[in-house]
């Protein structure tokens, strides 16, 4: 059994106070695995617009992904960004799968 620990960052872009932001200044998905093949963890977030909400959070509920907190962290931002927190255990495919489809749920 391998034990370990992996990070990835994916950022989105947006205006904050009319000035052009992403990835470095915050506006960011961070996803998190630690542990192995069979019992991993998996925690994170996912920076979302307004719109998104409702799919995202559909299917990280779907996949049984606890959500941890639900929030609005900037003001005039444009578009409004989201953040949502989660957590998960399970396989780690199994984790990585679902993860994969709350994201391409933002694709639509």
């Amino acid at each position: 059994m391998s034990l370990g620990m992996y990070k990835t960052s994916m950022g989105m872009a947006g205006l904050v106070h009319g000035v052009p932001v992403g990835k470095q200044m915050g506006i960011a998905t961070w996803i998190t695995f630690a542990g192995g093949d069979e019992k991993a963890t998996v925690d994170g977030q996912i920076v979302m617009t307004k719109e998104q909400i409702q799919d995202v959070l559909g299917a990280l509920r779907r996949a049984g992904i606890d959500i941890t907190a639900l929030q609005r962290r900037m003001s005039d931002d444009r578009p409004d960004f989201f953040f949502v927190s989660f957590w998960g255990h399970g396989r780690a495919a199994d984790l990585a799968h679902s993860l994969r489809l709350a994201l391409e749920t933002q694709l639509r």
